[in-house]
């Protein structure tokens, strides 16, 4: 499949504070179509901290059970982010473009807004993350369009008793049968540092299932749980030997709660998606921002691969036909899904003297 180079629509959002827990929001939305570029402005009123506002509104969805009251509790704030967090000026040119149904990239200094289940209202009532095939950036990075899946780094601890991840490893290993190496890492703190620091190992994709959760309440950083209920957290990337990890510029898939969450920091933003974006350099970072359903996050992984491997879709096309899959199976989790990758990014075909 040829690699698509034409220009992506981009919504750019940039999060002002104007005192002590209110922010400003100044949204562009910028297209390149057929009689050139143009761009849309436009600033919303004080608005309350992202961060704790959705962290208070994660909280509530991960204490609740019921998917079809997750549903309707993710459906209510949707609107009420068409409503208040997106400029009048936006909101008709961003439902235009969402009814094309192409690739959207969000481009924002405030990754604590989830864009992705924004509720396109104005007559479709539908998620921004159904309607385009949507990802993520960090401001001006440029994200590559070539994704090498030679060589996978497979995680999945033995005691997680998540009977889906012990299928969604045999369904990874079905996948790469005959083409694809195969390198499972004892998800044990040794073997996962050893793996990420050895440059010889040359995995350029990782993938991890399990479970995932904040550090604590207070400082919501958030890790990884590897075997014995060690917590391998997001700040191991900031030790330079363990961004070895990003040398072949990998696709890394943390299928795990809240993997997806940004944190605040000492400087700024962090997370597993800022550490294997900015740190690592990965190519394409997905993970989940609230703990999704167990049934929902394998059928996801699934579907996710089969459109991208299988069927050779860019990952935005592929993000997009696995949350349609869970959509059908009556899971919300398809909307728990983040993706920062450039939407155009397709997997290269295996040189065929390559095993």
């Amino acid at each position: 499949m040829a690699v698509d180079t034409r220009p992506v629509p981009v919504l750019t959002v940039d999060a002002q504070k104007v005192s002590s827990g209110s922010y400003r929001l100044s949204v562009q939305l910028h297209e390149d179509d057929e009689d050139g570029s143009v761009s849309w402005f436009g600033t919303t009123g004080p608005v309350a901290d992202p961060l704790c506002y959705f962290a208070e509104f994660f909280d509530i969805v991960n204490r609740t059970n019921d998917k079809k009251q997750v549903l309707g509790k993710i459906t209510i704030k949707g609107a009420t982010m068409f409503a208040q967090l997106l400029p009048a000026e936006i909101q008709d040119p961003l439902v235009n473009l969402a009814a094309k149904g192409g690739p959207l990239v969000i481009a924002t200094n405030d990754p604590w807004i989830p864009w992705e289940f924004l509720l396109i209202q104005n007559g479709h009532d539908k998620f921004l993350c159904e309607m385009c095939d949507l990802t993520r950036r960090y401001g001006n990075r440029r994200q590559p369009r070539k994704l090498h899946l030679r060589h996978l780094g497979l995680i999945v601890p033995s005691d997680s008793k998540l009977t889906t991840a012990e299928a969604e490893k045999a369904a990874l290993r079905k996948l790469c049968a005959g083409e694809r190496v195969v390198t499972a890492v004892p998800a044990v703190r040794a073997a996962v540092e050893d793996a990420f620091r050895n440059p010889k190992q040359l995995c350029d994709w990782w993938h991890f299932a399990g479970h995932g959760r904040l550090t604590s309440e207070k400082q919501r950083g958030v890790a990884i749980v590897l075997e014995g209920e060690d917590l391998f957290t997001d700040e191991e990337l900031n030790l330079e030997v363990n961004c070895n990890c990003g040398l072949r510029r990998p696709l890394v898939f943390w299928n795990a709660c809240r993997s997806g969450t940004l944190t605040e920091t000492l400087t700024g933003v962090g997370g597993w998606a800022h550490g294997f974006i900015n740190r690592a350099q990965a190519t394409a970072f997905v993970g989940t921002l609230w703990n999704v359903f167990d049934e929902g996050a394998h059928l996801f992984a699934t579907a996710f691969y089969e459109h991208l491997i299988r069927n050779r879709r860019p990952i935005g096309q592929a993000v997009r036909e696995a949350r349609k899959v869970v959509k059908d199976a009556g899971d919300p989790s398809w909307l728990g899904y983040t993706v920062y990758a450039n939407p155009h990014a397709a997997v290269v075909p295996l040189p065929t003297n390559e095993s």
